[in-house]
């Protein structure tokens, strides 16, 4: 048997503001991390999980468009 996963439109559009919102932390993260870098010489951990607050925002804000 497989697993049938059925989102309705008020959950796709749930999922699309947790991704907007997700996408927005790491858009402030990436400012963040990228003035302490130049400043102290680290901000590594702060730049990666920026990117990473991205890319999970941006796969939320596929599914949310694809289902709408």
């Amino acid at each position: 048997m497989g697993l049938i996963i059925a989102l309705t439109t008020v959950t796709a559009r749930r999922i699309g503001e947790i991704g907007f919102v997700v996408g927005a932390i790491g858009g402030l993260l990436l400012m963040l991390g990228a003035g302490t870098a130049s400043r102290s010489g680290g901000g590594r951990a702060s730049l990666m999980l920026a990117g990473l607050c991205i890319a999970v925002g941006f796969v939320l804000g596929i599914v949310y468009m694809h289902w709408v």
